[in-house]
């Protein structure tokens, strides 16, 4: 994941001093949405277990 995260990092800065080529905008947005539903399905998991603990209280 941390890869991922550095890969992203890269590709903001450059863009900071650089319009973004198509490939990598594409990378960057590849990894973003990535990370995305990472984070949906972090939720799911997290919602189900509070869930959970709700009904066993």
């Amino acid at each position: 994941m941390n890869r991922y995260l550095a890969e992203a990092i890269k590709l903001v800065d450059a863009s900071t001093t650089r319009p973004l080529t198509e490939d990598e905008a594409r990378a960057l947005r590849n990894v973003l949405h990535g990370y995305d539903q990472a984070r949906r399905q972090l939720g799911a998991i997290l919602a189900t277990r509070s869930e959970r603990k709700g009904k066993a209280a």
